[in-house]
């Protein structure tokens, strides 16, 4: 079933991209960047839903990377890529970071080219510093609500948790331990994760890729795991659930939004306020299950009541999908 899977996917980027691609030397709408002749997931999905309202709307599409990954590489190719005339440059890859930080203010004043950044921040050289300028809008996946909602769902059924840290999992860490109440936690590495299990640990919130290392010992050991950004069943059913970022979604809204005459480079109705004074967050929620969520709000120490109505969908999404699956 995965081979078919992976077979229609690959089919469907080559029908998107002989839709969308033009012969070299013409002009292109819109500019997807990725890292490789290989899309990663990420990219793979901002691409899809680029595309997908590329299609419906008669824009045309290119797909770039680079021949390194190096800071004066991805400098040069975003630089080349402006040749093609486009008006938008979407990004998913955070190699790009610091490309971007100095590629926005230039173009910003040339007075075209919107850049779109899914899931991460422009970042300085120092790799401290962010700044997002007016002609740059960042899609943010709130890993604070990711995790409230994750803990207050899987804190249903389960009482004894573990949360692998990592250096950016601090504010799933907030919601996680938040959403969790009272109910037992540890933290601490992936290399922690098995001793957790044979203590009695049940479930393991592992975020980004450490779900890659924590899934093998939760199926090894009965127990569950809770995965982010993308679907993690491929693992089977030491999965609880996932806590999917919709890249796809995001790309789409943007772009119908951009184009349908409202400026989601200014202000959007339900999205956060400027950064910096400049360019716009977008705080997205998450797509757990069947469903998609939106908020501003960002959830750290006190959770905004607007959340109950999402948790009580995620809540009835589990059981449905365990009521299908037998499992009640």
């Amino acid at each position: 079933m995965k081979r078919k899977l992976t077979i229609a996917m690959a089919s469907l980027l080559l029908l998107c991209m002989a839709g969308c691609d033009k012969p070299v030397g013409e002009r292109y709408d819109i500019v997807v960047f990725g890292t490789g002749a290989e899309m990663s997931e990420r990219t793979k999905e901002t691409y899809l839903g680029v595309t997908d309202y590329a299609n419906e709307h008669g824009m045309t599409v290119q797909y770039r990377y680079p021949s390194d990954l190096e800071w004066d590489t991805l400098q040069r190719e975003i630089r080349e890529a402006s040749n093609v005339q486009p008006k938008y440059f979407f990004f998913a890859d955070p190699v790009y970071a610091k490309a971007i930080f100095e590629q926005q203010t230039y173009y910003l004043s040339l007075g075209r080219i919107h850049f779109a950044c899914l899931g991460f921040y422009p970042q300085a050289l120092d790799g401290v510093s962010s700044y997002i300028a007016s002609n740059c809008l960042v899609i943010d996946y709130d890993k604070a609500q990711i995790g409230y909602i994750a803990g207050a769902v899987a804190s249903q059924e389960y009482d004894s948790f573990g949360f692998v840290r990592t250096e950016t999992s601090s504010e799933y860490e907030q919601g996680f331990s938040q959403g969790i109440g009272e109910k037992s936690v540890r933290y601490g590495t992936a290399d922690d994760v098995a001793l957790w299990y044979e203590e009695g640990v049940e479930v393991v919130f592992a975020p980004e890729d450490t779900v890659d290392e924590v899934a093998p010992i939760a199926s090894a050991k009965g127990m569950k795991v809770i995965g982010t950004e993308f679907d993690r069943s491929e693992y089977g059913d030491c999965v609880l659930f996932s806590c999917i970022y919709d890249y796809r979604a995001s790309a789409y809204a943007t772009l119908a939004l951009g184009e349908g005459g409202l400026n989601c480079w200014t202000v959007v109705s339900g999205w956060t306020g400027g950064y910096n004074g400049k360019g716009m967050t977008a705080k997205l929620g998450i797509k757990t299950g069947y469903y998609w969520y939106q908020t501003q709000d960002y959830v750290y120490y006190n959770v905004p009541e607007r959340l109950q109505s999402a948790y009580e969908l995620v809540r009835d999404t589990v059981e449905e999908k365990r009521l299908i699956e037998g499992k009640s």
